[in-house]
């Protein structure tokens, strides 16, 4: 099992491919994109590093599973089905488009029990798309087994496809979601810095918690009581003191009582 130093690799991350510094937006949706792949049975880095800057490029770096800008504005995709009436614009991580790919999504992910737990309906919902659960299924198992799209033969563009024992191709990586290799050459460098990154972060086995701070030991017996000894009026004041000496003295009382 591999996991990942949060303090190292946001230390890192924060200089490149980020401008110097994390807005807490990006941080949480990173946190939640590190814990949904460690929990999964894949180890190679160089998958979660490209999957971490195509969500970069996506979602223009906020992180967030957000919905496309245009909201398919221009774009064939970007029209409401007919039979749901909704629009398939790009959402969450993946950016997700078309109808097809949200039936195909919900399909795997119910069928297969990928979400322990809960059932989506992305196709009758598909804001559900931008909680990170169902976003980090759909981007996972979707590039790793190539749900998104096929090359003429029918092979599915995958990410064992780029990234394997003898492949290491960040460029021609971007065929698994964009066919026209749009930002290829950018992407591929986003992925140098995730992949950097992760490296520096990673260590192997469960996410160690910090040791708790250390606070004085506990007195094994508790203090013995000192009482505060309060004195008598007459004994802080020397002028009282001898006014009740020239009461007594006069009246012949053995006590008398000052009420101040």
């Amino acid at each position: 099992m591999i996991t990942y130093n949060r303090q190292i690799y946001f230390d890192a991350v924060r200089q490149a491919p980020f401008p110097g510094s994390l807005k807490g937006s990006q941080v949480d949706a990173m946190v939640a994109f590190l814990r949904s792949w460690e929990e999964l049975p894949f180890e190679d880095m160089r998958w979660l590093a490209y999957m971490l800057a195509t969500t970069f490029h996506e979602t223009s770096s906020t992180m967030q599973p957000i919905e496309e800008y245009s909201k398919g504005k221009g774009a064939k995709y970007g029209e409401p089905h007919p039979t749901t009436g909704l629009v398939y614009f790009g959402r969450g991580w993946p950016q997700l488009t078309w109808y097809e790919n949200y039936v195909k999504a919900q399909e795997q992910i119910n069928s297969r029990g990928l979400l322990p737990g809960r059932t989506v309906d992305i196709v009758n919902h598909p804001e559900e798309m931008l909680d990170y659960e169902p976003s980090g299924a759909v981007l996972f198992y979707g590039s790793i087994e190539g749900w998104f799209r096929r090359d003429d033969q029918g092979v599915p563009y995958t990410l064992p496809r780029y990234f394997n024992d003898t492949v290491n191709d960040p460029v021609n990586a971007r065929n698994i979601i964009n066919g026209a290799l749009d930002k290829a050459e950018m992407i591929a460098g986003y992925h140098g810095h995730f992949l950097s990154a992760l490296n520096k972060a990673r260590q192997d086995g469960p996410i160690v918690a910090p040791p708790p701070a250390k606070l004085p030991p506990l007195p094994t017996t508790p203090p013995p009581y000192k009482p505060n000894p309060v004195k008598r009026a007459t004994e802080r004041d020397p002028i009282l003191k001898a006014m009740v000496e020239d009461v007594k003295g006069r009246s012949g009382a053995k006590y008398v009582v000052l009420i101040i």
